[in-house]
């Protein structure tokens, strides 16, 4: 997403970038659906062959992995498209001029406030100036956990607005056969460190992620945190946290860890999610509605849900929540389950309203 509010979308099957305005509106931005190829040019005239990778700086240029291509692209905002890195159709793992440098089906990537771009493969690779290198990250070892582990990257980093690198590392300690996840950093002068109070135990998972928006804020993605406020523990589903002083941490009021559901975020920056143990809306750490299981609705604490499975917010800061009721019906000819949704509304003012039900009836296990 660019500092306006439009939305880039690498759009891998059709071949196309497409945009999405902050009103809504899609468009194709560059290439045309269903051509493949790896033409530059001005927008519809420009070609690509399945990109996934997709990255905007603050000045609304945005960075494209063509991945079958096994090159990086450049689209200006006017549209022009130009490939300043790798040869279309070739792939492989060498650096050099950027020309003549070689990639093997590039997908994430991320660039920093002066124009250099970094992707992981088989390292942390660079393009900047030209050029196409590998930057070495420094043998360190930091204490994370009460554990001395070793600083690698695994992954795509980050990079905030003074162009430090954030990237998950993976290791064990010699003491402990147990990998611990951890966000290191790397400044521009290739100094390593650790944010020690942000580690995870889930390595393996796949869920753990890393990104930047194009004003540099870092966020993260986590299965199991540790660390945060203290030494808490959300198990069980992926969480997302901001790494900086106003992160958000799921709990409850009292600081009770959550597993929180339904996760969802309005256009002010307010966190909103479903809290596991009574179904209660949390925006950012207070309840906004809701405190007791059941059905009601009202306004604030009035309210009450149950087994929110879904929410979503619109541009006025309504809050839709769709939530499931299954009961079993013994005095059916046939005994079966009913299952109900409910779609509800939270209006901007915490008043909770429902929307509509879908009835589903399960005759002996076969849904219709």
């Amino acid at each position: 997403m660019d500092l306006s509010g439009n939305l880039y979308v690498a759009d891998t099957g059709n071949h196309t970038i497409r945009k999405i305005s902050a009103t809504g509106q899609v468009t194709t931005y560059a290439g045309s659906p269903g051509q493949v190829g790896s033409t530059d040019g001005l927008g519809v005239n420009a070609r690509f062959n399945a990109p996934q990778g997709i990255t905007v700086d603050r000045n609304g240029i945005v960075y494209v992995a063509d991945t079958g291509n096994h090159t990086i692209r450049k689209i200006t905002p006017n549209g022009a498209v130009t490939t300043i890195a790798g040869q279309a159709g070739k792939a492989g793992n060498t650096n050099g001029s950027a020309n003549a440098a070689l990639f093997d089906s590039p997908n994430r990537l991320t660039v920093d406030s002066e124009g250099n771009i970094y992707l992981y493969q088989n390292g942390l690779r660079k393009v900047s100036g030209g050029q196409v290198s590998t930057l070495q990250i420094p043998t360190q070892t930091v204490e994370i956990g009460g554990r001395t582990l070793t600083v690698s990257i695994h992954n795509c980093p980050a990079v905030d607005e003074n162009g430090t690198l954030y990237f998950w590392s993976f290791s064990h300690s010699t003491l402990s056969p147990t990998y611990l996840g951890f966000i290191a950093t790397m400044d521009k002068n290739g100094n390593v460190a650790a944010i020690p109070n942000l580690y995870d135990l889930s390595v393996g998972t796949a869920q753990n992620s890393i990104f930047n928006d194009p004003a540099g804020n870092i966020y993260g993605t986590f299965d199991h945190l540790h660390g945060a406020s203290g030494s808490q523990s959300f198990a069980g589903i992926a969480i997302s946290t901001i790494v900086a002083a106003n992160g958000i941490t799921f709990t409850t009021e009292d600081r009770y860890p959550t597993i929180p559901l339904g996760i969802a975020v309005d256009q002010t920056g307010q966190w909103y999610f479903t809290r596991a143990s009574d179904s209660a809306i949390i925006r950012d750490s207070k309840a906004y509605a809701g405190r007791v299981l059941g059905a009601r609705n009202g306004t604030g604490a009035e309210a009450s849900f149950d087994h929110v499975r879904y929410m979503d917010i619109d541009s006025n800061g309504n809050v839709w929540v769709a939530e499931e009721f299954t009961k079993f019906a013994p005095n059916l000819s046939s005994p079966s389950q009913i299952s109900s949704l409910w779609i509800r509304k939270i209006s901007a003012s915490g008043n909770v309203t429902s929307g509509f039900s879908i009835l589903f009836f399960d005759f002996k296990n076969t849904v219709t």
